[in-house]
């Protein structure tokens, strides 16, 4: 009898936790541009919006993810929504690191202490001067974004008002 009970209990609270984790994915859409470009130079990618960012006073988004997880297409998605999307680009030069199959760009990856390390998508902010600022790895901003994208955007703007050191 216990086991039913918790059998039902389970059967209820899944759909919950599922609906929740759906929030935070997005699927692949046929016909758009995948968001991490297989083709890419990420290291001058990173040269490049350096060199922006110091001209418009921005910071740069380093996001680190790949094509075939859902999470990093939905944290790409959560950037072009609403306030999200007015606080990057008020304050970001964004560029998005393609992992792969963690067969592609380890070595900057490494650079940047390995924010991949406890899963994708992971994420680096960086000064003007390319000084790293923050670093959030998959966990911290897995934990951050299962609070919505009002958390998302608050944390964008409190790394936007940090001063470099």
């Amino acid at each position: 009898m216990r086991s039913l009970f918790a059998a039902l209990l389970l059967g209820l609270a899944l759909p919950a936790f599922a609906a929740d984790a759906a929030d935070l994915r997005a699927p692949l859409e046929s016909g758009k541009p995948s968001p991490f470009n297989e083709e890419a130079d990420a290291k001058a990618d990173i040269r490049n919006a350096l060199v922006a960012a110091q001209k418009e006073g921005k910071k740069v988004m380093l996001v680190f993810g790949a094509n075939w997880c859902p999470y990093c297409r939905g944290l790409v998605r959560d950037f072009d929504q609403g306030e999200t999307a007015k606080v990057v680009a008020s304050h970001y030069q964004v560029v998005k690191v393609n992992l792969g199959r963690r067969d592609r760009n380890q070595d900057l990856a490494e650079v940047y202490g390995n924010p991949q390390a406890k899963g994708i998508p992971a994420m680096v902010i960086l000064n003007s001067d390319g000084s790293v600022q923050t670093k959030l790895d998959g966990m911290e901003l897995s934990n951050i974004r299962v609070k919505g994208l009002d958390a998302v955007t608050s944390m964008l703007k409190e790394q936007a008002g940090k001063k470099a050191s």
